[in-house]
This record gives C-alpha cells, structure tokens and sequence, in this order.
C-alpha cells in the first residue's frame, strides 16, 4: 500500500522545478479547446499526467505516468493507495485498483455536463466544480500527481465558468493545507465550494 505524494520522492526538488512552467504551458493549451476537446481532456486525464510526469518518474517504471492504477502494468495492477492527513491519525483506503477505470468513464460525464453548463453559470457552479475535485479525490486514479490533475481541472472549469483565479491560488505547489484537505475529503460540496470560493472572483 502506496501513501499518497510518495511515489517518487527523490525526483520532488527537480518536479518543484520543472512543474510550474509544465502547468503554465498546459492551461495555454487547454484554454484554446473548445468546450468538446476541454470535457475530453479534463474528463479523461492520463495525457495530461503523463505530460506532467513523464520526466519525473523512476527510471525503471515510466507507466506511472499517465496510466491510472489497476491498468496492466505489473506495478500498477493491484496497487493500494491510502489516505492520511498527518502522521499521527489513521489513514483510509481509496478506491480500489479494479475500479478506478469503471470510476473514471463516470467522472469523465461529470466533468462534461460540468463543461457543458459552465457557460451560464448558476448559483450552484462551485458545488459543481466542487463535485468533481471530490469525485476524482477519491477515485486517486494515479499513483502520484492526482492534486495537480484535480487542481489543474478545477482552474479550468473554474475559467470556463467565468470565473478568475485569484492571488494566492496555485497548482503547484498547492495552496491550502490540511484543513482543505480534510474538506476535500468530506463529501460535504457545499463546504467545499465555500472553502474554494476564496480563490475566486467573478471576471
């Protein structure tokens, strides 16, 4: 069993060098998709790890980048990932290996009925982007990276809606800490929304 943001730690100075410019080059891209190619690469995320990470992963095991756990891959197939806040509480299972690809094709309609509306925003757009960091937070598809994929759609979605990040929101390294976190984690949508709307503002 793999704990989240351990996969890969002797490559974390160099991935705190080379992400920033990596990110920034990918929402250039992706704010050129129209709403389609955007639900489709949001929705269905492994280019976009395996464009973050491809050059971050162990020598011996590139298909940690851009494939999801429970894929054939030796080292991928039943892999375990749990989920702790800090080293002194307990930590919890996420989804299973055998379920993320089923989990995935629901998340990727999600996120397109969530593209599909962002254009006439509501009073209930940040629950909807809310749902989906929480939807792909316990999924975890990947073995690392999983908050800067759910970041980086939260940004977009986010922009696609009208909206317009604020200072002090990143994608990496990530802005809020454990308190977030366990929001995240909650399944509470409303909490989250309220929580993310800090690092908002209405363009």
């Amino acid at each position: 069993m793999i704990p989240p943001n351990q996969l890969w730690p002797t490559n974390r100075a160099r991935a705190d060098r080379v992400l920033p410019s990596l990110i920034a080059d990918l929402l250039v891209d992706l704010r050129e998709l129209d709403d389609d190619a955007l639900a489709t690469a949001l929705g269905e995320p492994r280019d976009l790890h395996r464009t973050l990470y491809r050059d971050l992963t162990p020598d011996d095991h590139p298909e940690f980048a851009g494939n999801y756990r429970g894929s054939a891959y030796p080292a991928l197939r039943n892999c375990l990932v749990a989920s702790a806040f800090n080293a002194t509480e307990g930590s919890r299972l996420l989804m299973p290996p055998d379920r993320v690809a089923e989990y995935m094709k629901t998340y990727a309609q999600l996120v397109a009925q969530v593209v599909s509306s962002a254009r006439t925003p509501s009073s209930r757009t940040l629950e909807k982007l809310a749902s989906v960091m929480i939807v792909f937070g316990n999924i975890h598809p990947f073995l690392d990276g999983n908050g800067h994929i759910q970041r980086l759609t939260f940004q977009m979605l986010a922009e696609r809606a009208g909206y317009v990040t604020a200072t002090g929101w990143n994608i990496h390294p990530k802005p809020y800490g454990e308190t977030m976190d366990r929001v995240k984690v909650s399944g509470d949508v409303k909490n989250l929304a309220d929580a993310l709307s800090v690092y908002l503002y209405v363009s």
